[in-house]
């Protein structure tokens, strides 16, 4: 990766590219590389990638599932779903997208139209953008994408928990992931759901 010059009292190498900075002296770290510091991913799961890192910097491995589990719980329990959005930029293969639904995939990737591309055409349901425009999606109860003027307080705990999951994997060269459960995935489901009781309980 390129070269930092400074004194810093750990470095953490995530993977190639990505790795978090602790100057000497200071409580505060830096992150370079993409998967850490994407700022088109929801602000949800920006704020738990950044305390996934403090944890492991402070070696308080053992309190990962904690961390884990609480954003997971928080998942199943959402009433604003705008830190949960992402960024997406309107882009003119977006804009072509039109009429998309009338193509075989074979005639979709012919003419260049990506999944990526379409299912954010669809969530804009006609609105007028033009190229540049910024727009904010969710996952809506079906797991495909819809724009926050159409929440309707539904969602995809699913896809939500799937993205968690993922999030939290970026750092699997340095923690364990098999202590981590995959809530995604219809087997450890009721486990989640106890927890949220539990949670309720408290």
């Amino acid at each position: 990766f390129p070269v930092t010059i400074g004194i810093f009292s750990k470095v953490l190498v995530i993977k190639s590219k990505n790795y978090v900075l602790l100057a000497a002296g200071k409580d505060k770290f830096k992150t370079k590389g993409s998967a850490l510091r994407d700022q088109k991913s929801p602000q949800k799961i920006r704020e738990f990638k950044e305390e996934v890192v403090k944890y492991i910097l402070e070696e308080r491995y053992d309190e990962l599932i904690h961390l884990y589990n609480k954003y997971a719980v928080e998942i199943m329990q959402i009433q604003d779903i705008a830190p949960w959005t992402k960024k997406v930029t309107i882009t003119e293969k977006i804009l072509k997208c039109e009429g998309h639904e009338l193509l075989s995939k074979e005639e979709k990737k012919a003419k260049g139209i990506r999944a990526n591309e379409f299912k954010v055409y669809d969530a804009l349901k006609g609105r007028p953008v033009q190229q540049g425009d910024k727009a904010w999606v969710f996952f809506n109860e079906e797991g495909n994408l819809s724009v926050v003027e159409d929440w309707d307080g539904k969602y995809s705990e699913t896809a939500l928990l799937k993205l968690l999951y993922s999030s939290l994997n970026i750092f699997k060269n340095v923690i364990d992931m098999e202590k981590f459960p995959k809530y995604q995935n219809k087997g450890k489901r009721k486990d989640l759901e106890v927890l949220v009781e539990e949670q309720k309980d408290n």
